[in-house]
């Protein structure tokens, strides 16, 4: 029996218009909006595309009324491609860093203030992966180096299939490479954007978000930058988070205050006033992002980011959708961390439940594994937000940090600020770690970095 499938080409964040697709029973052009819609008959769409003059094939497992995200660009000489062997490298990526004798870097997927990302291929396995590196000007610091291979160290135990994978870290020419799993597939932001995005498959993301956000925080781990922009779409229609810039490990975070970090639009009240971050300010992000997800806006849109999110009363979404996900969202974007839903599994949990009852989970046919829910959670259909408030335990006082406990986060605030080059930040918390430890070499010349930069400090 043959089932329709929408397939969308992307380049990039650009639709791509009168592409030329064909199957054995058709063949058509992409529309302006680089959609095109053919029948398969069975468990997997196989088409071909042309791209260069070369007749290229694609084989993807199909979900019933699925729609095929395919970003060219990212995807382009992927190995599951009908031409196996990788084209030669882009002659216009303006990638310069040595990644030693088994990668080869073919195209520049992404590029931050923190540093750079490049699609490589790996000679040994015969396939493509994704490289982080620091920026070249943090390659002469130390310290920098140091905070990147700890924290990819840390991210590489992780092992969930929403997830992007850390396959290594190597160090080439004295400068820290993260080795990663390449994603293919689509920006969930930009799915937003294109109004591309159903109610079931907001609802199945926004449970897999959830579920990743759930194993992360039993890892001890905190991302402190959940959004659609870090979300990836693969063509499957699984969902991958890729980016862990700002993740931290719970027990450093929850032994003292935090720099305000994050995307505005997103951030809990919590981050924005520098108070002790918890799970529940990923929960709070996770929010924002349903909202987004099943409105196509953000809650504040406009005016001041942080003040929005600390005074201001999200709109109400009961006239927009489902009322079961309306209390939800609410639930999520309580300003009081202590009232939101007590774990992301929670969440997970609740929008599960209505995949459920809609037949979205049959239809894909999957299932997913929650633990048993402790005899005082709040029931998984979250009603409104005040349950929440009389079946939350009592947090633990936080404990108190020694002399060195409090140098050390001093002064990796510092590092990570030099990394963001907010160096009024770095002046703060190096002048913090310098009072504790007037003789430290590294504090000292940092502190002389930033007198150079124009930043003086009264302490040295």
């Amino acid at each position: 029996m043959s089932s329709p499938v929408r397939i969308v080409f992307f380049w990039g964040s650009k639709p791509v218009s009168g592409l030329k697709v064909r199957t054995p029973k058709a063949s058509l052009e992409t529309n302006g909006n680089g959609e095109v819609l053919l029948d398969f008959d069975g468990d997997f769409a196989c088409f071909d595309f042309l791209a260069h003059d070369t007749w290229r094939t694609k084989r993807i497992p199909v979900l019933d009324a699925s729609t095929i995200i395919l970003d060219l660009r990212a995807e382009w000489n992927a190995p599951n491609y009908a031409i196996d062997a990788p084209s030669a490298p882009d002659e216009d990526i303006e990638v310069s860093i040595n990644l030693g004798p088994r990668y080869e870097a073919h195209a520049l997927l992404g590029r931050g203030g923190m540093g750079i990302v490049i699609k490589a291929w790996d000679k040994l396995l015969n396939r493509f992966i994704a490289i982080k590196a620091l920026a070249e000007e943090f390659t002469t610091i130390r310290e920098a180096q140091q905070i990147f291979l700890s924290e990819a160290r840390s991210l590489a135990r992780l092992a969930h299939p929403n997830l992007v994978q850390v396959h290594d870290i190597i160090e080439v020419d004295e400068r820290a490479l993260m080795v990663m799993e390449l994603v293919e597939g689509i920006n969930l932001q930009q799915l937003i954007e294109h109004d591309m995005l159903s109610h079931e498959q907001a609802l199945w993301f926004g449970v897999e978000i959830a579920n990743a956000i759930h194993y992360l925080h039993q890892q001890s781990y905190i991302h402190r930058d959940i959004k659609p922009a870090n979300t990836m779409i693969r063509p499957d229609d699984s969902v991958k988070i890729i980016d862990f810039g700002l993740a931290r490990r719970l027990d450093g975070l929850a032994l003292r205050k935090t720099r305000v970090r994050g995307t505005p639009a997103y951030m809990s009240p919590e981050q924005f006033t520098g108070d002790v971050i918890t799970p529940a300010s990923d929960i709070y992000q996770l929010g924002v992002t349903l909202f987004e997800m099943f409105t196509g806006r953000l809650p504040f849109d406009r005016g001041e980011m942080a003040y929005a999110h600390r005074f201001l009363t999200p709109p109400d979404l009961q006239d927009l959708v489902d009322a079961r996900v309306a209390a939800i969202v609410a639930h999520c974007l309580e300003k009081e961390p202590s009232d939101r839903p007590q774990s992301a599994e929670q969440v997970a949990h609740a929008l599960y439940e209505i995949c459920a009852a809609e037949g979205i989970a049959a239809q894909r046919n999957q299932r997913v594994s929650f633990p048993r829910l402790a005899a005082t959670a709040a029931p998984a259909t979250l009603p409104p937000a005040a349950i929440g408030r009389a079946q939350t335990a009592p947090r633990s006082a936080p404990r108190e940090l020694s002399t060195a406990q409090t140098f050390e986060h001093a002064f990796e605030d510092g590092i990570a600020a030099l990394l963001d080059k907010n160096y009024p930040e770095a002046l703060q918390a190096f002048t913090a770690a310098h009072q504790l430890r007037p003789d430290d070499g590294r504090v000292i010349a940092n502190l002389a970095r930033l007198r150079e930069l124009g930043y003086a400090d009264n302490e040295t």
